[in-house]
């Protein structure tokens, strides 16, 4: 299990939404607002790194968030791990989290799973940003969420600015942030735990913000293809799959993905129902070259009753795709070209939405 690092660290990301993933960094940018309630101004694209620091900013494109980097950190990924990601987690409402680790990544995935354990437990959710629509989101509503969904308690949540301006609405800027972690942390990285906290502790002040990117950014007019095989082992090609639907939902996930399981039987119906337009939905299985994930899937769509073509993905398609969650669901035509709007998380009435949309009903 502990190659499955992607759920343990991102428990953000599993919020509401109930998507399962994590959101990769990248560059860009905007003018900065302070902390104590100051004005925070949209702005444009900047450099990748700070002139103070001389390090990669952090940057989460899919927030629209970011904040100098640490040197604390940039002098020791081979000791620890600061996770960081962000995205869209529900309809008005963006966020950045940083998890931080007493292991490398490359440690981390190499351990035994009793290891793993043990470095999960003493990691710490250092710093959190909420970029929250007014007209959606009120401090009380976003405390209580955070409470159901990550046990953050009440008091916790504070207002860090605001941003003004923007076509949608107004937006108030939170945060959560914290010096405290186990004292089971080995004492060896017990300083070095100290210093990228305080690096955060600083940056958090110069937090940046710039339009956020969407996935639907990322993909749109792409063309999903592959040549694969099924959970049985039978060959697979896309331009068979798709050249006999108007539309096909191709519902990226995985074997360990919980909200993705939970789905499954209602995905079921939704491809019976709309096998009769002349539609119908794959799944594309993100760790079925793993002989345990596929044995689990086996087991699991067995379990749910699930009768459509499961493909594994062999050819990559979900980083071809800047998947970072799942389940993630995308809609393409009978040339595979990826068309209509795409969901991340498990939200069934969405993906039927979608689907009568694109059959213009």
């Amino acid at each position: 299990m502990k190659k499955k690092l992607i759920v343990v660290l991102v428990v953000l990301a599993l919020i509401f939404v109930a998507a399962c993933g994590k959101t990769e960094s990248g560059n860009g940018g905007g003018e900065s607002g302070s902390a104590g309630g100051t004005e925070a101004e949209s702005g444009s694209e900047n450099s990748g790194s700070t002139e103070n620091s001389g390090v990669e900013d952090f940057y989460t494109p899919e927030s629209g968030m970011r904040i100098p980097g640490s040197k604390t950190y940039a002098e020791n990924e081979d000791k620890v791990l600061l996770y960081y990601g962000g995205g869209e987690a529900e309809e008005g409402l963006m966020y950045m989290e940083f998890y931080l680790y007493p292991a490398s990544a490359d440690e981390l995935d190499s351990m035994s799973d009793a290891d793993f354990e043990v470095a999960d437990a003493n990691s710490v959710n250092v710093l959190n940003f909420f970029r929250a629509l007014d007209s959606k989101w009120t401090k009380d509503d976003l405390e209580k969420w955070l409470k159901w969904m990550i046990g953050v308690e009440p008091g916790s949540l504070q207002e860090y600015g605001r941003e003004t301006g923007r076509e949608e609405g107004d937006y108030t800027i939170y945060y959560t942030f914290t010096k405290e972690y186990p004292d089971t942390v080995p004492e060896d990285k017990k300083p070095i735990y100290d210093g990228i906290i305080a690096d955060l502790e600083t940056a958090m002040h110069s937090l940046e913000l710039s339009d956020p990117i969407t996935l639907d950014d990322y993909i749109s007019g792409m063309t999903i293809e592959f040549d694969s095989t099924d959970l049985e082992g039978n060959a697979v090609n896309s331009k068979d799959v798709f050249g006999k639907n108007k539309y096909t939902m191709v519902n990226i996930w995985a074997s360990w993905c919980g909200p993705c399981i939970q789905e499954l039987p209602e995905l079921e119906e939704i491809n019976k129902e709309f096998e009769a337009k002349g539609c119908g939905i794959i799944g594309l299985l993100t760790d079925g070259t793993d002989p345990l994930g596929l044995a689990d899937a086996k087991e699991i769509i067995a379990d749910a009753g699930v009768t459509y073509l499961n493909v594994i993905d062999s050819t990559g398609i979900a980083n071809m795709l800047q998947v970072t969650g799942v389940p993630t669901t995308v809609f393409v035509d009978e040339n595979g070209k990826i068309v209509g709007r795409t969901i991340v998380g498990a939200n069934p009435e969405a993906y039927k939405k979608v689907m009568e949309e694109l059959l213009g009903e």
